[in-house]
């Protein structure tokens, strides 16, 4: 076993991601399953803008309601409760999504507390999940990376702050990780699983064809978007700015700058492209 793990990570080391074929997903209905409202924009607003602009069907679900995690930008001088920021970031990812083509109505939370997904029953989280996989049918699933990516350090004041955030928060992990259970352990598959979802009509979904997760670095990625092109680039960027209470008290310039580092470090481990969002391809 330890022999075939080391084959594995040589492997990986040794294939150059290639890019994905976004053509195959005309017609098939797409998921984004993340652990907070702006994370897609981050891991992957180009590739959503460019199925947008394809007329594929777009979907995202939110685990958590966001309600650690930023700025009440509305009134800065005034405390801000978790339940006002939980609002700020739901009406945020609304914008955002259907900014990059997303239907309002496609854009689900999960609503458990931010910062603590990792702490609930799996069984709880699992539920809900299948829940919105069974309704929402989808052919291909984008989700986080279910282990820490260490190569994604915090680094020095010349990195952006979300960089090392990117490689290791569990919310993250277990967003991914829940995910993935809930498809490789049946639960969208098997009207054995969850026969309370049944019995209110909510039936399993046998079509899940592809299973993406989001990769910042090698030997990790396998595939890769190249969001160069100045409409993709800035429709990324403007989909991030949206999310004021991330950085809303940031120059604009600043986040742009943020962005673009990023997507410039994916791209190098891409194949030394300008600017890309990675993928890793389970199945």
């Amino acid at each position: 076993m330890f022999v075939v793990a080391i084959f594995v990570t040589v492997l990986h080391q040794v294939m150059a991601a290639v890019p994905l074929n976004l053509t195959q997903f005309v017609g098939k209905r797409v998921l984004f399953v993340v652990a907070h409202p702006d994370d897609i924009e981050g891991l992957a607003g180009g590739l959503v803008y460019l199925l947008g602009q394809q007329g594929t069907e777009v979907s995202y679900l939110i685990a958590t309601n966001g309600d650690k995690g930023g700025t009440c930008y509305i009134d800065p001088g005034q405390p801000c409760t978790k339940e006002e920021l939980a609002y700020t970031r739901y009406a945020e990812q609304i914008k955002a999504a259907t900014f990059l083509g997303v239907a309002t109505d496609n854009v689900r939370f999960l609503d458990f507390e931010d910062g603590m997904l990792n702490t609930y029953p799996e069984r709880q989280v699992r539920l809900k999940m299948v829940s919105y996989m069974r309704t929402f049918r989808p052919h291909v699933v984008f989700t986080w990376f279910i282990a820490p990516n260490l190569a994604c350090q915090p680094g020095d004041a010349n990195v952006p702050y979300n960089w090392g955030d990117l490689g290791y928060h569990p919310d993250h992990m277990a967003s991914g990780r829940i995910c993935m259970d809930s498809i490789r352990g049946f639960g969208v598959s098997s009207e054995l699983m969850f026969d309370e979802l049944a019995s209110a009509g909510i039936h399993a979904w046998k079509g899940i064809e592809q299973f993406y997760m989001f990769a910042l670095s090698t030997p990790l990625m396998t595939h890769y978007v190249d969001i160069g092109a100045s409409a993709v680039l800035d429709a990324k960027i403007k989909a991030n700015l949206i999310h004021k209470s991330q950085y809303g008290f940031v120059d604009p310039k600043l986040v742009a700058d943020g962005v673009k580092w990023i997507a410039g470090q994916v791209g190098e481990a891409a194949g030394k492209i300008p600017y890309a969002e990675g993928f890793t391809a389970y199945f």
